[in-house]
């Protein structure tokens, strides 16, 4: 293989590749824009690549749990905000006796 491409959501593309310029082996890691444009390049040394892969995967935990965190916080909010605007309508105070009586269902 001699490189390995992988999408992103924003339409750019992570480019990894071996680079043969050192006297080490290298990997150039390059961001390229959704044109095929190189933005950013970085290279590392191949050994380095296990490490990042393990932090990457370190960080993508913390940003799925941070992501769920949000998440509940806001239909928390959401269901706050749900409760209190039926609270605040004299329709749905009423019980169902009351409002049929006023011909509501």
């Amino acid at each position: 293989m001699s490189e390995y491409q992988l999408s992103t959501f924003e339409g750019r593309t992570l480019m990894l590749r071996p680079c043969v310029s050192a006297a080490r082996p290298q990997v150039q890691v390059a961001i390229l824009s959704t044109r095929g444009n190189i933005i950013e390049t970085v290279t590392i040394e191949a050994g380095d690549v296990l490490g990042l892969s393990r932090g990457a995967g370190r960080v993508a935990r913390e940003a799925n749990a941070r992501f769920a965190f949000a998440r509940q916080m806001e239909e928390t909010r959401d269901a706050e905000r749900y409760r209190a605007a039926l609270a605040r309508n004299p329709w749905l105070q009423a019980e169902r006796s009351a409002r049929e009586e006023r011909g509501l269902k």
